[in-house]
């Protein structure tokens, strides 16, 4: 199923952010592995409350903050972020709450939202994502879609996924 902000993989939902999703997303937000390789969430709960707040403004036309949820308890186990580069690129951001990682579910997740970025975003082209060089996990999750990679800078490469 896919609508607007939300559809479902074999596994987990996946669906726009509600103000009430704040205490899981920060508590998830504060895990050291998230910390370590999300550089731009902050680390204070200020900052991760300002952060998502602009999550929440942001133009939903262009911009895409969606929960991760098993699809049988609707628990909120992650996060992912897509987000517009005109003219035909989506800057795409994600992680999972420690418990839920080496799972499957974040590839999962991953290859239906290339699927849902074909539908509701049918300009778009690429799919690029920031990752820290020291990010092992997410480097191999990656290389499964066959991504150009480049360095971004002395810490980080960009993988460019084509769609």
């Amino acid at each position: 199923m896919f609508a607007k902000g939300l559809f479902d993989t074999e596994r987990l939902r996946l669906r726009t952010f509600r103000r009430k999703d704040f205490e899981r997303f920060l508590n998830i937000a504060l895990d050291t592995e998230v910390q370590k390789y999300f550089k731009g969430l902050g680390s204070s709960v200020t900052e991760i409350s300002e952060y998502f707040d602009i999550m929440m403004s942001q133009d939903k036309n262009y911009n895409e903050a969606l929960a991760i949820t098993l699809r049988t308890t609707h628990q909120i186990i992650g996060y992912v972020g897509a987000f517009s580069m005109p003219p035909d690129t989506l800057n795409v951001e994600y992680f999972l709450a420690k418990e839920f990682r080496k799972c499957g579910y974040a590839t999962e997740a991953f290859k239906e939202l290339i699927s849902y970025i074909r539908i509701f975003y049918p300009h778009i082209r690429y799919i690029s994502l920031i990752l820290d060089k020291k990010n092992i996990i997410s480097q191999k999750l990656l290389s499964k879609f066959n991504p150009k990679i480049k360095d971004f800078d002395n810490n980080n490469y960009e993988y460019i996924i084509s769609l």
